[in-house]
């Protein structure tokens, strides 16, 4: 059965549940990409190569790798919205802890800060998503997924255009963290007043810990899915970390330039969101929807080894396109194959866990790549044999079919 939305509010809708677990991600995502939108400046601030600037993106992605399943296993007993706003502040607090280290060029204050954003994000990725699929009418709940996948998209579309415009000097840099610091604090004061409580666990949610776990590894299609994600994330996190050093470097364009056009590409992964949304409400699990989109995103990394601009920024806008399916196919597994709702916000931890283990590869391999080569060559023809997993792991998701025990079929 799915869980009502209304348990202690009666005038929250679906719609306010949407819009507040949404918001939590955008600024999250922000957070998150507050080094890439403007790592040539971080790494003059600090003196980093390539190789350690890839290792700050990928510590974000350790520390949330330690809340993430921690974070689902508390969502189930406390319920989403207490997890999602100890992320929130979580990331705030790092993001003050950030602009301070820049301030004083303090490297390990900038780690320590970093890390700290890190916790909070897992907690927060794993509360949003588990509050839409919890308390969003099971009828709504295929588009509220699909919206909810741009998270990533809309977030970084916003780094990627503001960042490089309001952060291009030591003092903006340090004003822009702190900006995102009270975002974090506005946003999680609007989830805590935005999504329900959850006045008694469930059933299943009482089970124990170590049952839980083994219960949610066992639903293969999720683990699947997961697995795809790491792939998914291994490539465009590993480019994203360093897409503005990319296109200075390569092809000579301003950081302002390179920010526009990754924003250009955010811009087209949240529009492959939402056609994968409405193709999925139609069609969940084909072929189409799954495989031929996975398939395709691996065939175009390969575009960036040309030397020609057209042909790169045709490839780059291609597979963010296309690859807005994957995430919306990704997130709506948990919720086709949990038995009730207290069990989505597990599920989706692994899910998230995924996704880190592709976050910290892919810009720790990228930038020891470029550290070790220095060509890009190496970097991204490893990303297009890693994706290769992520194809066949949409495969078996799409082979697999929905769950007889699936939540929407309750």
């Amino acid at each position: 059965m799915k869980e009502s939305w209304a348990l202690d509010r009666p005038w929250l809708s679906d719609g306010v549940v949407v819009f507040w677990a949404y918001l939590a991600g955008v600024a999250a995502t922000m957070v998150q990409f507050a080094l890439p939108a403007v790592l040539p400046a971080v790494e003059s601030r600090f003196g980093y190569n390539p190789a350690q600037a890839g290792w700050v993106m990928s510590l974000f992605a350790v520390a949330t790798l330690v809340t993430a399943l921690p974070g689902g296993m508390m969502s189930r007993q406390m319920g989403p919205r207490r997890i999602g706003a100890i992320g929130l502040f979580s990331m705030a607090a790092g993001s003050a802890l950030v602009a301070i280290a820049l301030s004083d060029a303090a490297g390990t204050g900038f780690w320590i800060g970093r890390g700290l954003s890190g916790l909070g994000f897992g907690l927060t990725a794993v509360a949003a998503p588990a509050a839409i699929g919890r308390f969003v009418s099971p009828r709504r709940l295929p588009w509220a997924m699909a919206v909810w996948a741009t998270w990533v998209p809309v977030g970084a579309l916003a780094m990627f255009f503001a960042a490089p415009r309001w952060a291009s000097s030591t003092p903006s840099l340090v004003h822009f963290n702190l900006g995102l610091a009270g975002m974090a604090v506005l946003v999680g004061v609007g989830f805590v007043l935005g999504i329900p409580a959850v006045r008694e666990a469930g059933a299943h949610a009482r089970h124990g810990v170590l049952e839980a776990l083994g219960w949610a590894v066992r639903r293969r299609p999720v683990v699947w899915a997961a697995s795809s994600f790491a792939a998914f994330t291994f490539g465009v996190f590993g480019l994203n970390t360093f897409v503005t050093t990319f296109f200075v470097t390569r092809f000579g364009w301003s950081l302002v330039a390179a920010g526009n056009f990754a924003a250009a590409m955010s811009a087209a992964g949240g529009v492959g969101n939402l056609i994968a949304g409405a193709a999925w409400s139609r069609a969940p699990g084909r072929w189409s929807v799954t495989v031929a989109p996975a398939a395709a995103v691996s065939l175009l990394w390969l575009g960036y080894l040309s030397q020609a601009p057209a042909v790169v920024m045709a490839a780059a806008l291609a597979a963010s396109l296309i690859g807005g399916f994957i995430p919306t196919v990704v997130f709506a597994a948990p919720v086709h194959h949990a038995r009730a709702g207290e069990e989505i916000p597990l599920l989706m931890a692994l899910v998230i866990v995924g996704e880190n283990a592709g976050i910290i590869g892919g810009p720790a391999i990228f930038g020891l790549w470029l550290h070790l080569t220095g060509s890009w060559t190496a970097a991204f023809l490893t990303i297009f044999v890693v994706n290769a997993w992520m194809t066949l792991g949409m495969w078996r998701l799409a082979s697999a079919g929905p769950s007889d025990e699936a939540l929407q079929s309750a």
